[in-house]
């Protein structure tokens, strides 16, 4: 593997010093103090096998060991530690045995953090490492650490405080960081704490939230009886809440209430600067539409839709800005209904036409709106859902909103608004963790495992901590290590399960399976992590061209539970089982890696998108953003830019025209035509957003950028806006003075492209010998 190779990776270091054998050398000849140290570091590395760390390196009488690399486990801060006890005891009877004095003593160090992993070194000599901050001071605690003692850092201690006891040395000055650390001693271990067990299981009924399926269920009673609702499912990740929908979902089914009509969209956590992106995902689904479907197709199917469902006085207010969200060409005469509104005029209209859809659609059937994880929605998405909560006073419409308890986000605003607002029409579904019975009860359902230790379902559910999730990720850890099989209908235990290590956290369990994929395999996970939640099959043959390799790995991530398979609309998707799956993959890849790969995917979907490329330009400058190709990634921030202000959703404009202006400050790229479309643009979207003192000073920088290009025709556009923008401010004399000079340099322009025609004329004319009059 090449030095520049290699992963970020949490891990837990472990410095272990032996001091005294400075004075011990003084009284005993070189060969026997070698010996001596080579018998206690055979005794010391007994307690690091057995808890699978990796020695580092030795260091003179030292040695430094890491948990979490190459290979990570679920619980490796807690190995680490159990290691360093047992460390300490063997140290202190080979001692005993040795009839040594009291001169040798070990201090040891722990730490927990990121750390870069990999080869490092010369052709002459390579080796496995770890660097980074988290190295050095798990060697400054060493240090720090008195005889026998072992020393933590809050960071190690805040992932197993629980399992040990701890005694506080309170904060200590570490050479090389600017504020000291808080630091703890470790006592022991807990008594009758079990670290060492594993079960095994499948699927489960939803269980433990009968009173929010209650709730649920109520509020679709209603939407079936012709009152409108609103409902917000919160609740941290993984808790259930789309699988709480989903149940509802199901309970329609078996009851036949196929009379209700489900509008389904989501948000993904790298769409959160695309607007309306949750709606438009919505209206696809509505329409029926593959995401690789061509303009001409989804404009069919809007019309057919709308012929179905939109009234014919409603139609030339509606379609053309549905089609102007879905990226359809208008027709010349929709055209000038979009083209001649303002920003706000534009943004009622939409609004509009979205309300005007939903009313159409509620008064055929009961409808039931269902948007996921609207923690991650665009600000145009949640003002357009504010905006048409109104209807459930007047039809049969249920709103169910899906999301986390962010209270920063827009989202949490939005359930504050609806349940202040639409107290009487609102509820609020909280789910919690699940009480230990509901716990219990779903390891009952999960495991059918003959004689299981109580202790091992003790610990899963503490381990858990009512996470439903995590305890579905604990089972299948077990099944991804082949401690359990499946022999017909049942699960078996293949050995003792006491001997193996359960997660204590749901990333130990997700770093733990990742990395023991193969290596082809991993790299196809990270691929489909830097595309995002949800990654196309299309997209990623693109970036890997191998069909039976990307085919062979991507069977295992489904067999191994990371991803599954989604073709509903015709196109076979990929999606990560969790979006903490995602991210733990997407983390684990070098800075430069993962440049390297968003600029991958990046061209990917240029090609993958072909002709619609425009409708998707914000993603795909999303990629190049995060890229090493820095012309790529100005040029496409400034198309994306100018694609949100074609369709007024100003402050997604100023973030991609700041983005392209930073990417040049950065890269120190003096490009003058960028530079001044970035500054047209901001100023354009800052006016568009009644923010006109910033518009005019951002003109008026770039009207210099505009001299000095020459560029006469944007020069008169610039004074244009401005003179316009100071006549609607009623500042007349500088209306005056603007409106002069979009005259003066308008004629300016006419008549240097007159001048250049001629003088082109001429050239071509004396060529062929003719005269250019």
């Amino acid at each position: 593997m090449p030095p520049t190779q290699g992963e970020r990776k949490q891990v837990t270091v472990l410095f272990a010093d032996i001091s005294g054998f400075t004075a011990l050398s003084e009284k005993r000849d070189p060969e026997n103090v070698t010996e001596l140290i080579n018998r206690f570091f055979a005794a010391l590395n007994a307690p690091i096998e057995k808890y699978d760390g990796t020695i580092d390196k030795f260091l003179g009488d030292a040695v430094m060991v890491i948990f979490g690399a190459p290979r990570a486990h679920e619980n490796d801060p807690e190995r680490a530690i159990r290691c360093a006890l047992e460390m300490r005891d063997a140290f202190d009877a080979e001692k005993r045995a040795l009839e040594l004095s009291d001169s040798l003593a070990l201090h040891i160090g722990l730490n927990t953090g990121l750390a870069i992993a990999g080869i490092v070194g010369t052709k002459a000599k390579m080796e496995y490492t770890v660097i980074g901050d988290t190295v050095n001071i798990a060697s400054r605690l060493k240090d720090q650490a008195p005889r026998g003692e072992i020393f933590v850092s809050d960071e190690t201690f805040r992932l197993v405080e629980r399992l040990f006891e701890f005694r506080s040395v309170g904060s200590l000055e570490v050479k090389g960081k600017e504020k000291p650390i808080p630091t703890f001693a470790i006592v022991r271990a807990k008594a009758g704490v079990i670290t060492t067990r594993g079960i095994a299981g499948l699927k489960s009924p939803l269980v433990g939230r009968e009173a929010e399926r209650a709730q649920l269920a109520r509020a679709f009673e209603l939407l079936r009886q012709g009152r409108g609702q609103i409902a917000f499912v919160v609740g941290e990740a993984g808790l259930g809440k789309s699988r709480l929908v989903a149940e509802i979902r199901k309970w329609t089914v078996d009851h036949r209430s196929s009379s209700v009509l489900w509008l389904e969209g989501r948000s993904l956590s790298h769409t959160q600067n695309v607007a309306y992106f949750p709606i438009i995902e919505m209206l696809k689904r509505v329409l029926n539409l593959r995401d690789d479907a061509q303009p001409d197709e989804a404009g069919k199917a809007l019309e057919a839709w709308g012929d179905q469902f939109i009234s014919a006085n409603d139609r030339a207010g509606t379609l053309p800005f549905l089609k102007s969200l879905l990226g359809i060409e208008l027709d010349e005469s929709a055209a000038k209904r979009v083209r001649y509104l303002d920003a706000e005029g534009l943004k009622r209209q939409t609004f509009f036409a979205i309300r005007t859809s939903l009313r159409a659609v509620a008064r055929t059937a009961p409808t039931l709106v269902f948007i996921e994880d609207l923690h991650w929605a665009d600000d145009a998405s949640l003002e357009v859902l504010r905006y048409v909560l109104p209807l459930v006073l007047e039809l049969p419409l249920l709103f169910i909103f899906v999301l986390r308890p962010e209270r920063d986000h827009g989202s949490w605003k939005l359930r504050e608004f609806a349940l202040r607002d639409y107290f009487a029409r609102a509820t609020e579904i909280v789910l919690h963790p699940l009480t230990p019975a509901a716990s219990n009860q779903l390891l009952a359902n999960l495991l059918a495992i003959e004689d299981m230790p109580g202790a091992v379902r003790e610990l899963i559910l503490a381990r858990a901590e009512g996470n439903p999730f995590y305890v579905e990720e604990i089972v299948r850890s077990l099944i991804d290590q082949k401690l359990i099989e499946r022999v017909e209908n049942r699960w078996r235990a293949t050995r003792a399960i006491e001997s193996v290590d359960l997660p204590s956290t749901l990333a130990g369990v997700i770093g733990a399976r990742i990395d023991r994929l193969e290596p082809d395999v991993k790299s196809t996970l990270q691929i489909g992590a830097v595309i995002g939640r949800s990654f196309p099959y299309a997209v990623m043959t693109r970036v890997i061209p191998d069909p039976a390799r990307l085919d062979a790995d991507l069977a295992r991530l489904e067999e191994m539970g990371l991803v599954f398979e989604n073709s509903e609309r015709g196109e076979r998707q990929l999606i990560f089982k969790h979006i903490l799956t995602q991210e733990g993959a997407y983390e684990s890849l070098l800075l430069r890696k993962r440049r390297e790969l968003h600029g991958q995917v990046a061209r990917a979907l240029e090609e993958y998108f072909g002709a619609r490329i425009q409708d998707q330009i914000g993603l795909v400058a999303y990629h190049f953003a995060r890229s090493d190709d820095a012309l790529n990634a100005i040029e496409n921030a400034l198309r994306a830019g100018e694609r949100a202000l074609a369709r007024y959703t100003a402050p997604e404009a100023i973030r991609f025209f700041r983005g392209a202006w930073s990417r040049m400050d950065e890269e120190k790229i003096d490009d003058a035509a960028r530079r001044l479309r970035a500054l047209v643009g901001l100023g354009d979207a800052e006016s568009a957003r009644g923010e006109y003192a910033a518009a005019l000073a951002i003109w008026e920088r770039a009207c210099e950028y505009a001299r000095n290009l020459e560029n006469r025709e944007t020069l008169a556009g610039l004074h244009r806006r401005m003179g316009l923008t100071n006549l609607a401010q009623g500042k007349m004399i500088f209306w005056a003075r603007r409106a002069a000079r979009t005259r003066i340099w308008e004629c300016c322009t006419r008549r240097w492209i007159m001048t250049n025609r001629l003088r082109i004329a001429t050239k071509v004319s004396r060529s062929r010998g003719a005269s250019a009059i």
